[in-house]
């Protein structure tokens, strides 16, 4: 497609000519006789270049060159003024405005054709890299620097769109891995910069080579993500109804906890699993994401084998946990803590030789809390020293 030219000139000879030597010389060329006839004309056509004379009637070419760079859709066209006057003050004015380049009236064809091609072989070169830029911004709010793989901001987006596929086949199923990386912060302190980012690097690689592997054959879409510094997830769309997530959780937590030889260390990740499927409902983005969430967390509290799987008991029961969390912090301050004493017999002379000191929870609306319940809360938290 030939580059397009306006031109703004009101004398016509001038003008016909210049209409004349740009299109024999393959440019498409609109004229007017004055500013606002070419700002009409460049709102229309959206040139790659306009050429002002700069004294005209009903708008001059500074005029115009300010009221294109006013207009946000118009502001990158180059603009090129042709004036008879060479002073110095007439081009710090244009150049004030916007214009991009002078030619001094009367001027040759050579010295117009270097002009004009000079002026847009700089345009092509800023739009270049304006793109670049605009690539490299869409990638950085999109993707995560380190693994490559989709962030939680276009996790969500991905996920807002499977959804909305799923409910034209409200009889699909899809399968969901959130993967905690429990000790990341951990092997921060051990690992310098370069190592822990290439160890992460390597999780992600393990995790988009491997899972495909695990899963076998895959009937929908696959997708991975980054949505926080030591949390994975994976989507797999159109999940065989019949087929448990467990089957793949368990090979899954193998494989990325195989040891990695990053520069002089062999790392060993420490990984929880939490699991759901989206089978009968269509909960939200945002519910999805925090049952899945909810299930890491209870994944990172099982004692062994840490995995769990999203379900409304699950979720009452880590409500409870985290209102109990919560609440330890005025237990002691509320006297709710009560001493119960269990006498220990000598069975031979039975006779009571001591008391073990038993500690109990009364909370104002559970009643008695089994130390069960509350002492690894209480330890997690350091409120056990103060009880």
């Amino acid at each position: 497609m030939a580059d397009c030219i306006v031109i703004a000139e009101d004398e016509d000879g001038i003008r016909n000519n210049l209409v004349r030597l740009l299109r024999i010389e393959g440019f498409d060329v609109h004229a007017g006789r004055n500013g606002a006839e070419a700002l009409e004309l460049v709102r229309r056509h959206r040139p790659q270049l306009i050429l002002s004379d700069v004294m005209m009637p009903e708008m001059t070419g500074h005029e115009l060159v300010a009221a294109v760079r006013a207009d946000a859709e118009l502001a990158a066209t180059p603009a090129v003024l042709l004036t008879a006057r060479a002073d110095h003050s007439d081009v710090r004015e244009g150049m004030n405005v916007g214009a991009d380049d002078y030619l001094t009236k009367p001027f040759n064809r050579d010295e117009l054709l270097a002009c004009i091609r000079s002026r847009l072989d700089k345009s092509r070169q800023q739009q270049a890299a304006l793109q670049h830029l605009a690539t490299q911004a869409h990638r950085l709010s999109h993707f995560d620097s380190l693994t490559s793989l989709p962030n939680r901001a276009h996790f969500q987006l991905l996920l807002a769109q499977a959804l909305r596929s799923r409910a034209a086949r409200v009889d699909d199923v899809i399968a969901f891995w959130i993967v905690g990386v429990d000790n990341l912060a951990q092997q921060a302190q051990v690992l310098d910069a370069g190592d822990w980012d290439a160890w992460v690097r390597r999780l992600g690689v393990r995790l988009s080579d491997g899972f495909v592997d695990l899963v076998a054959d895959p009937a929908g879409t696959v997708t991975m993500a980054r949505i926080a510094d030591d949390r994975f997830v994976i989507m797999a769309e159109a999940w065989a109804a019949g087929r448990s997530p467990l089957d793949v959780a368990r090979p899954l937590i193998e494989l990325l906890q195989a040891p990695v030889a990053v520069g002089q260390e062999t790392v060993h990740a420490s990984v929880s699993v939490g699991l759901m499927r989206v089978s009968d409902e269509a909960p939200s983005v945002n519910a999805i994401i925090g049952r899945l969430e909810l299930a890491l967390a209870s994944a990172r509290r099982q004692p062994g084998e840490r995995l769990a799987e999203f379900s409304d008991a699950l979720a009452a029961e880590l409500s409870e946990t985290w209102r109990l969390h919560s609440d330890l912090h005025r237990a002691v301050e509320g006297d709710e803590i009560e001493a119960y004493f269990q006498p220990q017999m000598n069975l031979r002379t039975g006779h009571v030789e001591g008391f073990e000191a038993l500690m109990r929870w009364r909370h104002p609306v559970l009643g008695l809390v089994s130390p069960g319940r509350f002492i690894p809360l209480a330890e997690d938290s350091g409120q056990i020293v103060a009880m």
